[in-house]
């Protein structure tokens, strides 16, 4: 019974009281106003509890760590290919918070850039890194956790479970299939290159996050992962 019913019932109880009230039929009428009230407090109670449950829902943000978060475009390796068909990897770090008050659960996350044909290109699907993206800092070596897969170096926790107030943090990788012609990132004078990030849950609801991630030269972002934009190659994707 929705708070429409509720509501009627209580109207309709409240007026046969007010009608049995005048003929004297104390007894019926203290109970019909007594059903009138309850109507009425249950009626509310509903309202509030519906309104609670609609307002009730994860909301996340996504933020973007800047290192290491870059893309590259390169030769595809592939044997027999014109010089022409080259390939690009994008890699991001990202930070997702549960700012909601209902949990979720992180689910696909997509990666679209502005491309030299003037449109947007989407990348849907993940990539597994076959290593870990690593930075030197002093005698020491960190090591980045991904947000999904597994680290080789160390025990991350690839949980993507969000409580409300809860965050992760991780990278994430895609490699694009061997392409043709123009369809790689466009830099600016700055050598950026425009991206849109869209993250899902598992309830079927998205939040979008537009920035800038710089382009640079494969061989550098291999001296940090050595296997960096070559997954689809030795998996012998296209």
């Amino acid at each position: 019974m929705n708070t429409t019913a509720i509501g009627i019932a209580a109207t309709i109880f409240g007026g046969v009281a007010v009608i049995l009230s005048q003929y004297n039929h104390l007894v019926l009428s203290i109970v019909f106003g007594t059903l009138s009230v309850a109507f009425f407090l249950i009626s509310l109670f509903v309202h509030r509890s519906e309104s609670k449950k609609e307002k009730s829902k994860p909301d996340l943000k996504i933020e973007l760590i800047p290192t290491p978060s870059f893309c590259s475009t390169f030769d595809s390796e592939l044997p027999n290919e014109s010089i022409n068909i080259h390939r690009t990897a994008i890699i991001l770090y990202l930070k997702i918070t549960n700012t909601g008050n209902a949990f979720t659960e992180i689910g696909k996350i997509h990666i679209g850039y502005e491309s030299m044909e003037n449109n947007w290109h989407w990348l849907s699907e993940e990539t597994t890194l076959l290593d870990d993206f690593t930075m030197p800092i002093g005698e020491n070596l960190k090591v980045y956790p991904f947000l999904k897969q597994k680290n080789f170096l160390m025990n991350n926790d690839t949980d993507t479970f969000l409580d409300p107030g809860q965050s992760r943090n991780g990278i994430v990788y895609f490699e694009q299939k061997a392409s043709g012609g123009n369809l790689y990132p466009k830099i600016d004078e700055n050598n950026q290159v425009k991206v849109k990030i869209i993250v899902h849950d598992t309830k079927g609801l998205k939040w979008m996050l537009e920035e800038k991630i710089t382009k640079v030269m494969v061989n550098a972002a291999r001296e940090h992962c050595p296997q960096f934009g070559k997954t689809m190659l030795l998996a012998k994707g296209d």
